[in-house]
This record gives C-alpha cells, structure tokens and sequence, in this order.
C-alpha cells in the first residue's frame, strides 16, 4: 500500500480562502499579516499588545510589515521568565486570544471544497489510488482540513474515503464533546480513518483552567488528558460545570515561540512521534503551503531526519504561489528530485 503525506502550512488554509477574493481582515492570519488582520477586525487585545510592545520594546504594530513569531517571542519571553510581570502576563494572553479569534474568524467560513485547497488534493489522490494510506502532518490549529476530509467524505463520489475523528488524531483524549446548540458534529461511523497529525495542537482540543481570565493559565501546559470538540466550527470561551463548580476550557495552541518542546511536551510528543515514523515510511509527500521556517528548529529536524532515513521516498512534490520555497525546500532536505507547483489547479493540468 503506498504511503502519501500531505503537510500543510498556514499556506494551504489561505489557499483554501483565496477564492472568494477575500479581504485582508478575512483571511487566514500568516504571519506577517497578523497584526494587519487584529487591527481591521478589531480584535479584543490588539491596543493592550500594542501598547506593551511600544513601551517595553519601541515597536509599533501599525508600522508592518511585522513578524507575528518576533512578538510572540519577545512577549512570550517577558511572560515566562524569572522577571515575569502582570502586565506581560496580560499581554501574553492577549496575543493568544487574539491568534484564536482571528483564526475562528477567518476559518470557520471555509468548507475545504475549493479547488485550490486540500480537499482538492484529497480527492485526486483517493480517485487515483483508493488503497493509498494518506495521512495529513499540518502545523495549522484551524479545522479546515477537517472539514475538508468531511465534506468530501459525504460526497456519493468519495463516500469511500475512511473518516472517522475519533481514530485520525492518534492521541488518547480523556473525553470528547458535542456542544449543546452547536455546528453539525463529525461523522464518526467508519472503522477506518485519513490521520491528521496535528503537530502543534488544535483549537477543537481544550483542557480545563480554572479561570480563562487569569493571564497566569496562559503560560501552563495541560495537566491532564485533553476533551475534543466534535465540532465543524472553531468555538472559543467555553466553560464546563464538573465537580459543583464551573471551570473555562482552552484550547491546547502551541504558539509561534522557540521553546515550543520544553511547554507541550507531555501533551503532543506521542503525535511527534506518530509523524516521525509516518514520513519515514512515506513513498510520496506533498508540501502545501509550509515554508519550513528557519525559526522552528523541531521541525526541520523532524522533516530531515526522517526524510534522509526513509527507505522508499520516491517523490517530494511543492505546492506554493512562491517559487522560492520549492527551491528552500529542496536545498534543506537534499532530495535528489522535487516538483514545484503554483496550486494544485496547476498540479492537475499538468498531471492531466
């Protein structure tokens, strides 16, 4: 049986909006148009951020572009060592919130059924392999490729496709959930199902803090297992009553910081794990929409070790609008061949 990975970047969910010519304020949140995004949507926290990065750093987020992963890291930085202080705290949990809404906000439209996204790519990898185990390795926290494989999977033409949530992340949750007067909930019927392997967390998995208001909980890591929402929709401000007393859920969001392993360790490392064996086994991987920063050290480690150590990667394929990044890619992973396309229309007239 081949085995095909599909890894998407913040690229692919962009794909995904582009479309429908979207404005700025409407689009998934890449990292130079983060701020850019907070300030014309508005969001609860953008002034607070602001005001902490002018006064503690001389940086001023209306002048861009700025790196969404340079202030995260200064603040995260201030937030988290010795010298912590209220006001970092606050500003910290501020970027968070800010970083969940804009993608609840910019995402939760999105149906995974454009031709320029990764249902796209899905389906022409199924029709032209049925037997083929494709697994989705994404450093997204939104839900499109989700909805994506759902949707497809409804299809009378894809109703084979094996989907079932409860088997595709490969993490043992302590419960999951279907909110009361929700979003439809994922069909969990088959016995099989396409894997997602979401490397840094997911805004549909929570864990409960005992106050979402205390800047503090925004620094811990979770203690016990994670609760999944089966849920289509992004839905943020939760609370839970257990135990008599009410406690607020959040979603467990590895943010774009260095020290990702050292905070979530315990809770993603078996996901680390399932991928690192999963593309070393791998005939072919599609790249969409992943730039491979140079900053997130985990995964170009991940990405190359397991690359150079596969015995039967036959085929790496770019899918991206930037040229530059199929050429990045390959000069990092040292593959002998590589395909760069623009989208994955322009994939299909070629292999056509």
């Amino acid at each position: 049986m081949k085995g095909t990975i599909i890894l998407a970047g913040a690229g692919a969910s962009l794909a995904e909006a582009l479309p429908s010519r979207p404005a700025k304020k409407a689009t998934p949140p890449l990292d130079v148009t983060f701020f850019d995004l907070c300030r014309d949507a508005d969001l609860d926290g953008y002034h607070t951020v602001q005001q902490y990065m002018t006064k503690h750093y001389g940086i001023d987020l209306e002048k861009g572009p700025l790196r969404m992963e340079e202030v995260f890291n200064y603040v995260y930085s201030d937030a988290h060592g010795q010298q912590s202080t209220d006001e970092a705290l606050q500003a910290y949990r501020f970027l968070l919130r800010m970083y969940s809404d804009a993608l609840a906000k910019t995402t939760n439209d999105l149906e995974g059924m454009s031709r320029f996204g990764v249902g796209a790519l899905l389906r022409y990898l199924w029709s032209e392999d049925r037997n083929r185990a494709i697994t989705f390795i994404t450093f997204n926290h939104d839900l499109v490729i989700e909805k994506a494989i759902e949707n497809t999977a409804q299809l009378l033409k894809y109703s084979g496709i094996p989907w079932n949530i409860r088997l595709a992340y490969k993490l043992d949750f302590g419960e999951w959930t279907t909110l009361r007067g929700g979003s439809k909930p994922f069909s969990s019927s088959s016995t099989a199902s396409i894997t997602i392997l979401k490397m840094h967390g997911s805004l549909n998995w929570v864990y409960r803090v005992r106050s979402g208001a205390d800047p503090k909980n925004s620094i811990r890591s979770p203690k016990g297992k994670l609760t999944c929402l089966n849920e289509t929709r992004i839905t943020l401000g939760l609370r839970q009553y257990s135990g008599k007393k009410w406690t607020d859920l959040i979603p467990l969001v590895v943010p774009p910081i260095y020290e990702k392993a050292a905070l979530y360790q315990r809770a993603i490392s078996p996901i680390w794990n399932h991928a690192f064996n999963t593309l070393k086994a791998a005939d072919e991987i599609y790249i969409f929409g992943y730039s491979l920063p140079d900053a997130d050290i985990g995964a170009r480690s991940l990405l190359r070790r397991a690359i150079h150590e596969s015995p039967k990667l036959a085929k790496v394929s770019v899918i991206d609008t930037q040229p530059f990044v199929a050429a990045k890619i390959a000069s990092f992973l040292a593959v002998d061949s590589l395909e760069y396309y623009a989208s994955v229309p322009s994939m299909l007239s070629r292999i056509a």
